[in-house]
């Protein structure tokens, strides 16, 4: 069964890119819920794969919460920095291994037509993405790639 709690060596890593924590406005509100406690929620449903709206209330946030302040840490880059910090971290231990790596990829059909999708060749000429992951021997995500699902894995 996959690790509920949120493990101290990655918060560790991780509290270092998220924004920092908003008080309320001039004019007072509702505090926003910091940003450890939804980065625990958000370990627990990766981990537990839970739907976001069956998150235990006891956790201290919503699941829809969570799944907006996701959303908003990808869109300020978050993740991207946390990941190059873990290769770093990983290449320093010796950990990281580039002699081979594995690439693969999964077609998305999509509805709303974005910049990065394309006629999938499979699929009828629908739009759709390709998710193409690349990780080392060891399983380490060494990179991905959002692309049209007629983009090649060779580049």
């Amino acid at each position: 069964m996959a690790q509920r709690r949120l493990p101290e060596e990655f918060a560790a890593v991780a509290v270092h890119h998220l924004p920092p924590d908003r008080p309320p406005g001039p004019d007072g509100g509702r505090p926003r819920t910091p940003n450890r406690v939804v980065l625990k929620v958000l370990w627990y449903v990766l981990t537990t794969g839970c739907r976001w709206r069956d998150v235990p209330p006891d956790m201290g946030c919503s699941g829809e919460t969570a799944r907006c302040r996701l959303i908003e840490w990808e869109e300020l880059g978050v993740w991207a920095r946390v990941h190059l910090d873990f290769l770093r971290l990983l290449r320093r231990d010796g950990e990281l291994e580039h002699e081979t790596a594995i690439v693969d990829s999964a077609l998305v059909r999509v509805d709303g037509a974005g910049e990065k999708t394309g006629p999938c060749p499979v699929d009828r000429g629908r739009l759709g993405c390709k998710y193409s992951r690349t990780v080392g021997r060891d399983g380490a995500a060494l990179g991905v790639k959002v692309a049209g699902t007629n983009a090649s894995d060779h580049t």
